[in-house]
Formats: C-alpha cells, sequence, structure tokens
C-alpha cells in the first residue's frame, strides 16, 4: 500500500497569518476616528465605517444608497482635477467639500487611493477628515490679525496727528505771541488792531481744532 504525505504546515501558517491581517484590518476599519469608504470607481458605496456613518448622519445601507454623488458637493470647482488626477495616478490626496445628511457642505481632508479585490475588480478607498473646526480657527485667526493690523494703523495714525498738532501748536503759539507784540505796538492804530483781533480768533480757533487731534 503506497501512501502519500503532504507537508500543510506552511499554508496553515499563511492562513492563520492572514486571518490575523484581516481581524487587524477590520479592528482599525472600525474603530479609525476618520471616516472610511469603499467604493467602486464609478461612485456606488460598498462600504464604510462607523465614523462615516456618523459624519455623515446615515447608516452603511443608507450611504450605499446615496452613493458617492449623495455624499459629496459636486458643485466644488476642485472635484473635477481631483477625480482626473486620481484616475492617470491611481491616488489623490487634497481638500473638498462633502455633504452632510442635510445638505450642509464642510470641508474635507481626502485620501483616496485605487486598487483590485481579490477577484481583480477595480475599488477605490477613501479616507475622509473633517477639517470644519480647523478651518474655523483659522477663519478666526485671519480676522484677529487683520483687526491687529488695523489697529496698528490706527495707533500710528494717532501717533502722525499728535505730532502734528505738537507742531502745530508750536507755530500758533508763536503766531499769537507776535500778535499780542503787534498790539501793544501799534495800540493806537485802530485798523491794525481790528486786523490783528481778526487773526488772533483765527489762531484761537486753530489751536482749538488741533487739540482735538491729541
Amino acid at each position: 500500500q503506497l501512501s502519500i504525505a503532504r507537508d500543510i504546515s506552511d499554508l496553515k501558517r499563511m492562513e492563520a497569518q492572514l486571518q490575523v491581517s484581516e481581524l487587524e484590518y477590520r479592528l482599525l476599519f472600525e474603530r479609525s476616528l476618520d471616516a472610511i469608504i469603499f467604493t467602486d470607481p464609478e461612485g456606488p458605496i460598498l462600504d464604510a465605517n462607523p465614523a462615516a456613518c456618523q459624519m455623515f448622519g446615515r447608516t452603511v445601507e443608507e450611504l450605499k444608497a446615496v452613493g458617492r454623488n449623495g455624499i459629496i458637493d459636486a458643485n466644488d470647482p476642485r472635484l473635477p482635477a481631483a477625480m482626473d488626477e486620481r484616475a492617470r495616478t491611481g491616488k489623490w490626496v487634497g481638500e473638498l467639500n462633502f455633504l452632510r445628511r442635510d445638505g450642509t457642505p464642510f470641508p474635507c481632508e481626502i485620501s483616496s487611493v485605487l486598487f483590485k479585490d481579490k477577484q481583480g475588480c477595480p475599488k477605490a478607498g477613501v479616507i475622509i477628515r473633517d477639517i470644519s473646526l480647523r478651518k474655523q480657527a483659522e477663519d478666526l485667526q485671519q480676522k484677529l490679525n487683520a483687526e491687529l493690523q488695523q489697529s496698528q494703523k490706527l495707533d500710528s495714525l494717532g501717533n502722525l496727528a499728535g505730532g502734528v498738532a505738537h507742531d502745530m501748536n508750536n507755530i500758533l503759539g508763536a503766531i499769537q505771541a507776535v500778535i499780542e507784540t503787534l498790539k501793544l505796538k501799534h495800540a493806537g492804530d485802530p485798523a491794525l488792531t481790528a486786523s490783528l483781533q481778526v487773526i488772533d480768533k483765527a489762531s484761537v480757533l486753530g489751536k482749538s481744532l488741533v487739540g482735538g487731534l491729541t
């Protein structure tokens, strides 16, 4: 009687390693804080993790029903270039707007790659990170920077006005001193005295106006 024995220890070891890898992948998929979806390259959603369901306010079945076009902002002008690059290179990383359940757009960071499954069918994996809060913080920082620059401009203008007011006060003070001297020197000349009084009133008004700049 002839017996044939076959060592399948390597095969069993490979199967065990594959099971561990699939388990690790599933844990990563389920527990990821970022949304992960798998799609057909043409658009249908094949699977989505819990983070994706939470992000879009839909169940896995609802996401499958609406497809990629139901969660991505088709009006985003960056979308055509992103899809073209992924089709050419097999991957794309960047920012796009997605849609919440109520249709509200929100900004996301995207990492997408094309691959083939075990049967050789083309698929796409997409990792999506909501960056709404980061964008809001950046917008707030820009507004604060703009307000700070405006405040600095106003401070500079105020300092300039203060310097001009100081110089004008000195000039007007000198004019008033000359007027007083001329009044005493030509006290017997009514016409000149009247003219000096007009100039004196103008210089007093000028000092009042200049005082408003300090």
